[in-house]
C-alpha cells in the first residue's frame, strides 16, 4: 500500500524520536541476539544489577558509583557511563573465559549466578528444528 493512509501515518510513528528511541534500541538488541542465535554463536545475557554488583558490590549502585569503582577495581578512568558499563561487561566476559581472575567474593558469586542461569537456559538458546504437528499424533 504505497502512499496510502497506512504508510503516511505509520512512517511518522516509526521515525527515531526521543520518545521511542529506547524501544528501537531494544529491538536492535533483539536483532543482534537473534543473529547470534541463528548463527550458533553462544552468548550470555548479563542484567544491570549483576553488572553493578560485579563492579561495586551493590546491585543497586548508582552510575556515579560505577564510574568510581571502574577506576578503583580495574584501573580505567572514564567519565562516560556507557563506557563504564562496557568496561564492566568486558571484565565479566574475561572472567567467564578465564582471562581475568576476580578475587572478591561478590564477584565470584555473580559469575556463578551467570553460569547457573546460562546452564539452566542453554537448551533454549541453541538452534533446534521444529517438527511438524502432524508428526506427533495427539493421544485420544
Amino acid at each position: 500500500m504505497q502512499g496510502g493512509w497506512w504508510e503516511s501515518r505509520h512512517h511518522r510513528r516509526l521515525r527515531l524520536r526521543p520518545r521511542n528511541k529506547t524501544h528501537q534500541l531494544g529491538g536492535l538488541g533483539y536483532l543482534v541476539r537473534h543473529a547470534l542465535w541463528k548463527n550458533g554463536i553462544p552468548f550470555i545475557l548479563v542484567g544491570p544489577k549483576q553488572r553493578a554488583k560485579f563492579c561495586t558490590g551493590n546491585g543497586n549502585a548508582r552510575k556515579e558509583h560505577m564510574l568510581k569503582y571502574i577506576e578503583k577495581r580495574f584501573g580505567i578512568d572514564t567519565d562516560d557511563h556507557n563506557a563504564a558499563d562496557a568496561v564492566c561487561l568486558n571484565f565479566i566476559g574475561q572472567a567467564l573465559i578465564g582471562w581475568y581472575k576476580p578475587e572478591l567474593d561478590f564477584q565470584l558469586q555473580i559469575l556463578q549466578a551467570i553460569r547457573d542461569s546460562y546452564a539452566a537456559g542453554a537448551k533454549g538458546k541453541t538452534k533446534t528444528t521444529r517438527e511438524k504437528a502432524s508428526e506427533h499424533p495427539v493421544a485420544a
